[in-house]
């Protein structure tokens, strides 16, 4: 997974797991929390100012679902935040080799196009929405899952409109 943020509680120790792989920033939701990095080590907290996006509703991670709107916001860390951002709540396991799980927030940044192997937010004909990752083909678009036990969609390119790309991944605590 390239260019994703993560954070991910720890044991419910008010601990996170942070990876960037494409910068060394480290950021945190609320202050006085600790990070945990991949390297098991616990570094004091760098308080991150935080921006609302506004929550669009759920995404499939798992079969496409049907869209949906939704009048909320929530608050992300603004490293999180590109142009032009929402946020959608996952549902399904189709992307846990990713480290997104059902229940988790994505920020996504609102696009119309991705290159190959971007996890996107893609509509498949004007009614349903999935998360997956985009593979461009020479017969059409593959939506591949990031979990063994579950088939790519195939589909024809006009048959696929690109909604975003994931920016962030964001676990509750709860």
């Amino acid at each position: 997974m390239s260019n994703v943020n993560i954070l991910i509680s720890k044991n419910n120790l008010d601990m996170y797991s942070y990876l960037d792989i494409q910068s060394d920033e480290m950021a945190l939701v609320k202050a006085g929390h600790h990070v945990w990095q991949q390297s098991f080590e616990t570094l004091d907290f760098v308080p991150q100012s935080l921006v609302e996006v506004p929550l669009m509703g759920w995404v499939a991670a798992g079969e496409p679902i049907d869209v949906c709107e939704n009048d909320e916001v929530v608050s992300v860390p603004a490293n999180m935040v590109k142009r032009n951002c929402y946020a959608l709540r996952v549902r399904g396991n189709s992307m846990i080799d990713d480290n997104i799980q059902d229940g988790d927030l994505v920020v996504i940044e609102k696009r119309e196009s991705a290159q190959n192997g971007e996890t996107v937010v893609a509509m498949i004909n004007y009614e349903q929405v999935t998360l997956k990752k985009l593979y461009i083909e020479a017969d059409g678009i593959r939506l591949q899952p990031a979990n063994p036990d579950m088939a790519p969609i195939y589909l024809r390119n006009e048959h696929v409109q690109i909604l975003g790309i994931v920016t962030g991944v964001i676990r509750s605590t709860d």
